[in-house]
């Protein structure tokens, strides 16, 4: 055995002394250790069924069983391999009698327990369905912490749990951190079989019941070999505890650490960069990973002037490591957020640089995208049926599926479009009533495509109403939405064409550019696991990477950040490139951008900086490296958000003046809602009233 394993890796597998922490770093050969380690206890006599080996999801606990079937032969069919919840499953069927469960209780999944708690939400709540699942999970993983003064869902949760409880039990039913809940108190009565060996893969995204279900087979006597690294612990938001990892040493007597970090992915430049970057971390175990395929090319760091040049720049480097040779497959934009993909995704199509949007759907494939573009296809072409009923009902006008039939026999074969323009007066009264304002919002035809786009958002409703059909996708659908309204500058040429801008969209949706084998795209939480020849990390801000903690209670959130940017380098065999632009458009408004903290914590040797420069140009310059003894300090304090400007009620007033892009100058003339996301209603100079997001406005003097 230890022929094939390094000697951390032949140390960790030939363990025997009791209770293991085995600290795996990126890239340290984790699973080939874990499977000679089973492999060795099962050649020692250690019967199968006696191992159990836990994973976070099936398709790890897979891959994982097929290695040691390939490794120990067909004995290791026996050992026990699964998932948390799946393993909680087995054993709340067999054994659940213990805590009156009944055996054929039902499994409640995510789409389940969602239609139970809107059942528990009354019009008074003022609480969503997604954040009091959230807010009731929070409360059952930390049942003794009370819940902050503003915390709203947290109050309702606490109150409605066992509401909740009752009607899972009423329903025979258990969701899936109730299996978790059972099994803990199966294992802490002893119930649970005793295990020789209790292995436990990715350590560090346990949750709180999951280190109590844990602690209690290890009281009754199975050992426990916990796998992980604490560096790459980013899931702190969903309820992973990453004390279970730290405290491993106190909580289990006698416990000892192994430690990988032999690195065996990356060049050094780029481990050098990821440990100096994670060593500003506080809470963690500590270690430094030690490459062993030389220096490697050092690591990139890109100013630009604001986020379309830097999504040119992503998108040359991209198109040339595709000219070297480079598959666009081993090639990965790691991003923050989903919305930073959106501008990406638009600039590789107008490049037409295939791509793969991994863990989500391609913006040409949204609902509120294409709902959107169907709108412009009726101006450039109004004998589109197809587009017309898209929309009809789009936002609600009354028109279902009896109007429509009763519009489409009146029509007797004819365009709709052109016939409801002609002849809708002769519809009957609640059909016309209907059919008056979606008239109203196609006539005149735009004479920009953002104009166009910026009148079915706004004039029409169609932000408001789709954000509202979904609360909690509402964000994600408005990017969604003002990254089309983006993309009509890049994609319609200077004069804003409809039919251009159409046929460039259309083109690059169809032509698979979003669903191919080429350059894959994905946030940082998606990439976990996963490795790249080559990862470019746009958006390195303050504000975005890190971002703000959006409820102020993490007190490991910057920490949990800067794993999650340790995660993002680590991801790279060969080559980084990060990228931070000096001004980006949040909600249509450009706002200067600062870059990350990040950058200066992971400067040092083999990192070099460019200043801005055109793409045909690059201009080095190394980055200021401070010395070893000065910390880089953020001006306020580590939640320190970049200056989004005035947001606060009161930035238009009615009767101020404004002006519009396109429209021009125009006087306000009433306001609905607060800061950039106000719908404003201003009347222009031509006479024409419209209502506009506030982020699209800008103040004039007064004459």
């Amino acid at each position: 055995m230890d022929a094939d394993l390094n000697p951390e890796q032949a140390a960790a597998a030939g363990h025997r002394r009791g209770h293991l922490l085995i600290v795996a770093g990126a890239g340290t050969g984790k699973t080939r250790t874990l499977v000679y380690r089973l492999a060795a206890l099962l050649d020692e006599g250690v019967p199968p069924r006696d191992l159990l080996a836990i994973t976070f999801t099936n398709k790890a606990a897979a891959e994982l069983r097929q290695r040691l079937i390939d490794r120990a032969g067909e004995a290791a069919r026996g050992v026990v391999c699964g998932t948390f919840h799946g393993i909680a499953a087995r054993w709340l069927r067999a054994l659940g009698s213990w805590i009156g469960v009944n055996r054929d209780f039902l499994i409640y999944d995510e789409v389940d327990q969602r239609s139970l708690v809107m059942s528990l939400l009354s019009s008074g709540d003022d609480c969503t369905p997604g954040a009091l699942i959230k807010a009731l999970s929070a409360t059952r993983l930390n049942p003794g912490m009370s819940a902050p003064t503003w915390d709203r869902a947290a109050k309702i949760a606490a109150a409605k749990l066992p509401e909740y409880r009752a009607l899972l039990g009423a329903a025979g039913a258990v969701d899936f951190l109730g299996l978790l809940e059972a099994a803990a108190d199966l294992a802490g009565a002893g119930h649970l079989p005793r295990f020789h060996e209790v292995l436990v893969d990715e350590f560090q995204d346990t949750d709180a019941l999951q280190h109590r279900l844990l602690l209690g087979l290890a009281e009754h006597g199975s050992r426990i070999v916990a796998v992980g690294d604490d560096d790459q612990s980013i899931y702190g938001w969903r309820g992973a505890d990453i004390s279970g990892m730290l405290d491993f040493e106190k909580n289990y007597d006698g416990a000892e650490r192994v430690t990988l970090a032999r690195n065996y992915r990356s060049g050094q430049f780029i481990l050098d960069a990821a440990d100096r970057l994670i060593a500003n971390n506080r809470h963690r175990l500590g270690k430094s990973l030690c490459g062993v395929r030389g220096e490697g090319a050092a690591v990139e760091v890109l100013r630009c002037a604001d986020d379309r040049s830097e999504a040119r720049q992503v998108v040359h480097r991209l198109e040339t490591w595709s000219d070297e040779g480079l598959p666009g497959s081993t090639q990965a934009v790691l991003t923050r957020t989903n919305a930073q993909l959106r501008g990406l995704e638009i600039a590789l199509a107008a490049a037409g640089l295939p791509y793969r949007l991994v863990g989500g759907r391609a913006l040409f494939d949204t609902k509120e995208v294409r709902d959107v573009t169907a709108f412009l296809r009726l101006w450039v072409q109004p004998d589109s049926d197809l587009d017309l009923l898209r929309i009809i009902n789009r936002p609600t006008r009354g028109l279902g599926k009896k109007a429509v039939a009763t519009i489409r026999r009146a029509a007797a074969g004819a365009p709709l479009l052109p016939f409801l323009r002609a002849q809708g007066a002769t519809l009957p009264n609640r059909i016309r009533r209907g059919v008056e304002p979606l008239l109203e919002l196609l006539d005149p035809p735009p004479n920009h495509v953002s104009e166009g786009i910026e009148r079915v958002l706004y004039d029409g409703g169609y932000l408001d109403w789709v954000c509202s059909q979904d609360p909690e996708r509402g964000e994600e659908r408005e990017a969604n939405l003002l990254s089309l309204l983006d993309s009509a500058e890049l994609l319609a040429g200077p004069d804003g064409d409809l039919a251009i801008f159409l046929e460039a969209w259309s083109l690059a949706g169809g032509a698979d550019l979003g669903r191919g084998e080429g350059v894959r795209l994905m946030t940082l939480h998606a990439s976990k696991g996963l490795e790249f020849a080559t990862v470019i990390l746009p958006g390195f801000e303050e504000g975005l990477m890190p971002m703000p903690d959006p409820e102020g209670s993490r007190f490991d959130h910057i920490e949990e950040e800067r794993r999650l940017a340790y995660v993002g380098l680590t991801r790279a065999r060969d080559k980084v490139l990060i990228t931070w632009a000096t001004s980006r458009l949040h909600h249509g408004r450009a706002l200067p951008g600062r870059p990350s903290r990040f950058i200066a914590e992971l400067a040092g040797d083999g990192v070099i900086g460019y200043a801005h420069h055109p793409i045909d140009g690059l201009r080095r310059a190394p980055l200021v490296t401070a010395p070893a003894t000065q910390q880089w300090v953020p001006a306020s304090d580590e939640f320190a958000q970049p200056d989004y400007g005035d947001e606060e009620p009161g930035v238009f007033a009615m009767g101020s003046q404004v002006t519009h892009s396109s429209f021009g100058a125009g006087v306000v003339q009433a306001i609905r809602g607060i800061g950039s996301s106000a719908n404003i209603e201003v009347r222009f100079r031509d006479g024409s009233k419209r209502t506009i997001r506030a982020s699209y406005l800008s103040p004039t003097q007064e004459p």
